[in-house]
């Protein structure tokens, strides 16, 4: 079927494995991208820049790896971004400036470094 109107998808709590695929920066109207809790592994695609209607992005309890992106920054809608509890390494970008509305954060239990 064709989603690309589709603003919220809720598949959080299931057993969804694999990556998350590149295609769904096409999703450009979402504004729920809920998908914690599942054995999601790989990166965070960077095609995700292109959902700059999400408000609240939910990746927590995956086994997500890789780095925190600059590209997030084009993510200025969000309010609540939850990554925690993944494999993410690396220096959290500097780009929390650009989040204006956001009112939850949360990056605990991965292994990111450097400064805040």
């Amino acid at each position: 079927g064709n989603l690309i109107d589709i603003r919220e998808m809720h598949l959080q709590e299931n057993r969804l494995s694999g990556a998350i695929p590149d295609a769904i920066g096409s999703l450009r109207e979402l504004e729920i991208l809920r998908l914690g809790e599942n054995r999601l592994n790989g990166t965070i695609p960077e095609t995700m820049k292109s959902l700059t209607r999400l408000v609240e992005l939910d990746l927590r309890n995956n086994n997500l790896i890789g780095t925190m992106h600059d590209s997030f920054k084009e993510l200025t809608n969000l309010e609540i971004l939850d990554m925690g509890n993944n494999k993410l390494h690396g220096t959290i970008p500097n780009i929390f400036g650009n989040f204006l509305k956001l009112r939850e954060l949360v990056l605990s239990n991965n292994t990111f470094d450097g400064t805040i």
